[in-house]
């Protein structure tokens, strides 16, 4: 586009800036990053180059280039980069447990060990989990719960120095045993904040799920008639662009249905490219045009 160009399409009115840009975002999107809007630019037409820098960079929180930058500044992505590895794994592998021959004062060193483990877990924890990504943190969860379960067992075994009686040996396995609760706890608590994280990760599978639809080429959807071979021509000869504005036409021109409007222009853009992050914008159209039928359609293909 020339600066001629950007100027003239700017000084259109709203409606008919909003149906160009739409149609550059799906066509041309590299294209349309490029371009330096008006500082005063509507919401709903940063709305589109918001969208023309996803398709292009293929993400839902692209980059946002300087010419861009005063249009979508509020959009910057705040997403955050979670940590896949965590120093808590290390700690839990080089961890020795005592034999139960062990010499009391080396199966107490053994012991005085696993206990400053124990702590120094909880304190990277609480530090870390904030950070961690949620397969990362289910393992450590996993590995940490295990780990306490083992010192507390470890605590319970641990041998009575010699010279006891019977009496003083009972006693001593009871303090054993109420040591060894703490750690007992503090397995159970990362087992209910396991519990936790599975339970949404779960939910939030379930919600993936429900979004996803199966791979599908141009010339396998649901058209009708000859639509494909017209508009494979049409795509072919006249452009993306041109195409998807024919079918704007047609529609405001009431010589199509909005169902037909909906499964023309959801084949076309897969025409234009077939891939998650194109599928995935073609199901959320398929559901504000109210298309769900199709869209109920597509998801039952094998």
């Amino acid at each position: 586009l020339t600066p001629e160009m950007e100027k003239s399409i700017f000084s259109m009115n709203l409606d008919q800036q909003s149906i160009f840009w739409s149609l550059m975002a799906v066509s041309d999107p590299k294209t349309m990053s490029k371009v330096k809007p008006p500082s005063k630019t509507p919401e709903s037409i940063a709305d589109l180059f918001w969208l023309s820098l996803q398709i292009s960079q293929n993400t839902n929180t692209p980059s946002i280039p300087d010419n861009l930058n005063q249009i979508l500044s509020s959009r910057k992505s705040v997403a955050k980069s979670f940590k896949t590895k965590s120093s808590i794994n290390k700690i839990v592998a080089q961890a020795t447990f005592p034999s139960e021959k062990a010499s009391v004062d080396k199966y107490g060193k053994f012991l005085e060990d696993l206990i400053y483990r124990s702590k120094l877990i909880k304190t990277k924890f609480q530090k870390e989990s904030p950070d961690l990504a949620d397969a990362t943190k289910k393992v450590v969860l996993e590995e940490s719960a295990e780990f306490e379960r083992k010192v507390a067992q470890s605590i319970r075994n641990s041998p009575s120095p010699a010279g006891l009686t019977a009496e003083e040996s009972t006693s001593y396995k009871a303090e054993l045993d109420k040591a060894a609760l703490d750690f007992d706890r503090q397995a159970e608590e990362y087992d209910k904040a396991l519990g936790d994280l599975k339970a949404r990760m779960w939910v939030q599978e379930q919600e993936a799920a429900s979004e996803r639809v199966p791979a599908v080429s141009d010339s396998n959807w649901f058209w009708e008639g000859d639509e494909f071979e017209k508009l494979k021509g049409s795509y072919k000869e006249y452009g993306s662009f041109y195409t998807l504005l024919k079918l704007e036409t047609s529609r405001s021109s009431k010589l199509l249905t909005d169902l037909d409007y909906a499964r023309r222009r959801a084949g076309v853009l897969l025409m234009i490219r077939n891939d998650d992050f194109m599928r995935g914008l073609i199901r959320r159209e398929l559901v504000a045009l109210g298309a769900t039928g199709l869209l109920d359609k597509w998801k039952e293909m094998k």
